[in-house]
């Protein structure tokens, strides 16, 4: 009689890969206070990317694309250039 192997355990990862909708991205880090984000007011945050000078404003963050997705439709109403990306966030 055959026994099934095991399968090998993978490591825990120690960073979740999330997604967010961009609305813009720029050299230099301006105060969230200081942009008019519309109908986004309040809920946009700052993603600084690592070794770089590049600041990239976010809306919410997602668990997967399909609901990064649904809300596209509606940042574009203010903000047509926003597009999804994805970023990997450490665990504590």
């Amino acid at each position: 009689e055959a026994k099934a192997q095991p399968k090998p355990k993978s490591k825990p990862s120690k960073s979740a890969k999330l997604y967010t909708i961009q609305v813009m991205s720029g050299k230099e880090r301006v105060e969230l206070s200081k942009i008019n984000f519309k109908s986004l007011q309040g809920k946009v945050w700052i993603l600084e990317i690592p070794e770089t000078t590049i600041y990239k404003y976010c809306y919410s963050e997602f668990n997967d694309r399909a609901s990064a997705q649904k809300h596209l439709e509606e940042v574009h109403k203010d903000f047509p250039q926003a597009y999804i990306i994805s970023f990997e966030r450490q665990k504590p």
